[in-house]
């Protein structure tokens, strides 16, 4: 009966290597955002505004600030079991969306409070780039995971053959 338990845990946990993978591309995806949003708001600056292109970046005092954010934000979406267990993607997107929500909302209060001068647009763009890349990263994880079969869990159906029918044409 034990076996059996450990067995079920194992089947809806994620395996150690895709929480390995998870936990990597979303550190990338966090660490990438702040250099994208930089390039997404000097680019727009300048289309707007014409002359030479300079940088749009962050502070050096925000600097020290988003890191320990992007911490915390990577801590929430471990708490809500996004590492360990195996969550349906609708609740993924829903749960990273309101962690990040939170994470920016605390970003820009910090930013504020303590005066680092960052731009709150660009604080917002960081985390909504954050938003995009951890999603499309995780999507290609899972995409390349369920080709190499490390992703699937065997599904017994039973029902009629109207049902196996719906079933199959579900799953595919």
């Amino acid at each position: 009966e034990q076996d059996n338990e450990r067995t079920a845990q194992l089947r809806t946990g994620v395996p150690f290597s895709m929480a390995r993978n998870l936990v990597a591309f979303d550190f990338l995806s966090l660490t990438a955002a702040p250099a994208i949003a930089s390039l997404i708001a000097a680019a727009a600056a300048h289309a707007f505004v014409p002359g030479p292109f300079d940088a749009v970046s962050f502070p050096e005092a925000h600097a020290g600030l988003y890191a320990p954010l992007m911490l915390v934000g990577m801590v929430m979406l471990w708490n809500k079991g996004l590492y360990t267990q195996r969550v349906p993607w609708w609740n993924q997107i829903r749960h990273i969306a309101k962690s990040f929500l939170f994470v920016c909302m605390m970003d820009a209060v910090l930013n504020v409070s303590i005066g680092t001068r960052a731009p709150l647009a660009l604080i917002l763009l960081t985390w909504l780039c954050a938003l995009a890349l951890t999603v499309s990263l995780r999507w290609m994880l899972a995409r390349l995971a369920g080709k190499i079969c490390l992703w699937r869990i065997p599904t017994v159906g039973l029902g009629n053959k109207a049902m196996a029918a719906d079933l199959l044409y579900a799953f595919h």
